[in-house]
């Protein structure tokens, strides 16, 4: 994930909860080494507008440095 497909991946993933009804979204951050500001901000609306429709939001594979830079946004 990256700022050219961070919003792509947000909307695709909003879509596809819309038409179905999710509890829980799964997203594999494995082969992400770092993420750009775009793309926290990206998944930090995401986490909020899944939070507004009670669908939790798991992140799988994080890598620390990742974690560390979502935490202190």
């Amino acid at each position: 994930m990256f700022f050219a497909n961070a919003e792509k991946i947000c909307h695709t993933i909003l879509k596809k909860v819309s038409e179905q009804n999710y509890e829980h979204v799964i997203l594999n951050l494995e082969e992400c080494p770092s993420l750009d500001n775009t793309s926290i901000e990206e998944l930090l609306s995401l986490a909020k507008h899944l939070q507004e429709q009670r669908i939790d939001l798991q992140l799988a594979r994080i890598r620390c440095s990742v974690a560390h830079l979502i935490v202190c946004e």
